[in-house]
């Protein structure tokens, strides 16, 4: 079962790296985005028990940063924006991609 979920994993990434090719995705110690096209992802999710829909909404919200091409932030009202705005892009790429349709989505 692990490895069919992880297996899983890696064609999701594997769709999203040849759907964006612009970005770049990295396996690194934790999830986060690098202005302007460096997408980190926690690389001990990608090997471990974590669920698919789990990982799967971490990389699209970094994902979403990225496509919102944000940048820095100056206050906590700033990041709170940010972060909102690259889950509302996560969802919005649940509903573009027919290959997401199993990803649930908690509004």
């Amino acid at each position: 079962m692990k490895s069919e979920v992880n297996h899983k994993k890696q064609q999701f990434l594997d769709f999203l790296r040849s759907e964006y090719p612009d970005y770049h995705f990295h396996l690194k110690s934790r999830f986060s985005f690098r202005y302007p096209k460096m997408i980190n992802l926690d690389q001990s999710t990608l090997l471990d028990n974590t669920p698919f829909t789990d990982f799967a909404l971490q990389t699209l919200h970094e994902l979403g940063h990225a496509l919102n091409e944000h940048q820095n932030y100056a206050t906590s009202i700033d990041r709170l924006k940010l972060e909102s705005e690259a889950w509302q892009t996560a969802k919005f790429l649940i509903k573009k991609h027919q290959h997401f349709k199993n990803i649930e989505y908690l509004n």
